[in-house]
């Protein structure tokens, strides 16, 4: 029997509080049960960060390819104004005659590097085996042998692991010229106003001097041009941008073997047999790729577009035709900078038929009549003959089965055009991955474009 004023069992148990057992074990609870909270949290918003990432990205490259599609879409040949060519394209751009808006148009796509193209550093993996056939299609035994020696610390198994790259992403350029109606007439302004004449070649001897000696950007044109008649005359596909290494250049061609070849006439005879549409659609050809790579913004070649700090600049600006940013252009590693890791993949691919197969990198190009790679790839071929039998042979008569459609001296425009490109971003946040993903995209051109190209409705001189 206890008094009313004794403490009870409890009440003494209550006032003498929590062991130390106890706090640590609460503590322990309490952090186990903290960190799954912060990982949930982190986590969610990981995963609402990214999808920011991925709506822009997806809103980029859905809106380019929208547009692409729209543009293609009005795209023809018209044979009866004498446009033999309605297209030409190449890995990193391609130009067109179409409907946009209305009314014809001249419609170039193609990658440059605008003021909203970014460099940053990132990390890099990938397969070997991936790389090393890389560097050995972009620089052959040489190169391959110096990505063995340089990236053999890297290599972890069959895999190759960089810590610290750089990303170089461009933008893809929408560059539309209303009323323009044919893929020939190329009017380039320069920084002070004045426009660039460009050079000729003359269809029986394209060595005979056709360029301004002392107008340097006339000169390169005139070189690029040369090179399509005769690509073993520049041993390298970019010229050098100093008016000193290109008067060397020009010497040099001067001398070389196959110059003096072109210059006799008895050498150029078999080219000489060819039609004037034959030899005439090689120079075109030649002077088409020369401006989408002005327009791709290639060093060495003249400046098409003007400088955006500059407002008296008359040029065009490129950054007023973006239409999508940070397009992946390449990604390099200061040890080896020659090398590009990502193989610089080609944004548009082209053919005529779903089936196909190879998908060629480029289309209405030299380099898809036969005899012509041959010639320049074969070492062995110290003369002008190599090209120029090949080339007859392609165009005569008796082999029909060697001109293909999609070459330059069968014009068409391609039945399907494939576009695909890597979005390249770098981390917005703290311990953020950065961003690479690919978008790609197959668009079937008009059934129009493959009509019959020879129909007496249509021929020129039927009208």
């Amino acid at each position: 029997m206890y008094t009313r004023n004794e403490p009870i069992a409890g009440a003494r148990a209550a006032e003498r509080g929590m062991s130390l057992v106890e706090i640590l074990v609460a503590m322990a609870i309490f952090i186990v049960l903290l960190a799954g909270i912060t990982l949930l949290f982190s986590g969610a918003i990981d995963a609402v960060r990214t999808g920011y990432v991925n709506q822009e990205a997806f809103e980029r490259a859905r809106s380019s390819m929208t547009q692409l599609e729209r543009d293609l879409a009005g795209a023809f040949t018209a044979r009866e104004f004498g446009d033999y060519y309605a297209f030409y394209g190449g890995p990193k751009g391609f130009s067109f005659v179409g409907v946009v808006e209305g009314r014809l148009a001249r419609v170039t796509y193609v990658a440059h590097p605008t003021v909203d193209s970014i460099r940053y550093q990132s990390s890099y993996t990938e397969s070997y085996e991936t790389l090393r056939q890389r560097a050995w299609d972009q620089g052959g035994a040489a190169l391959q042998s110096r990505f063995e020696e340089v990236f053999a610390g890297d290599v972890r198994g069959d895999i190759v692991d960089i810590d610290s790259v750089t990303v170089v992403t461009q933008s893809l350029v929408r560059y539309v010229e209303p009323g323009r109606t044919d893929l020939d007439t190329f009017e380039i302004k320069r920084a002070n106003g004045t426009r660039l004449t460009w050079p000729t070649l003359d269809r029986i001897e394209p060595a005979l001097d056709r360029y301004d000696s002392g107008d340097s950007d006339n000169l390169r044109l005139y070189l690029g041009m040369l090179d399509g008649v005769n690509p073993r005359v520049l041993p390298f596909d970019a010229l050098p941008a100093d008016s000193e290494s290109l008067a060397g250049v020009l010497q040099n061609v001067r001398d070389s073997e196959d110059m003096r070849r072109i210059m006799q006439q008895e050498a150029y005879a078999s080219l000489r047999a060819l039609s004037h549409d034959d030899v005439n659609g090689i120079i075109q050809a030649k002077r088409r790729e020369l401006w989408i790579r002005m327009l791709a913004g290639e060093p060495g070649l003249p400046a098409f577009w003007g400088d955006p700090r500059n407002p008296s600049d008359p040029r065009p600006k490129a950054e007023h035709y973006v239409l999508a940013e940070n397009i992946l252009f390449g990604i390099y590693d200061p040890r080896l900078p020659e090398f590009d890791l990502s193989g610089s993949p080609p944004l548009f691919t082209y053919w005529i038929t779903v089936n196909k197969e190879p998908k060629p990198p480029h289309f209405n190009d030299v380099r898809l009549i036969p005899g012509y790679t041959a010639f320049v790839f074969n070492p062995d071929v110290g003369s002008l003959y190599g090209i120029d039998d090949g080339l007859v042979t392609a165009l005569s008569a008796q082999t029909p089965s060697l001109v293909f459609e999609g070459m330059p001296l069968a014009p068409r425009l391609p039945g399907f055009i494939g576009a695909g490109f890597w979005v390249a971003t770098p981390s917005r946040w703290v311990n953020s991955k950065d961003f690479l993903r690919w978008f790609a995209m197959e668009i079937q051109v008009p059934a129009a474009a493959g009509r019959d190209m020879q129909s007496v409705l249509t021929r020129r001189e039927r009208l």
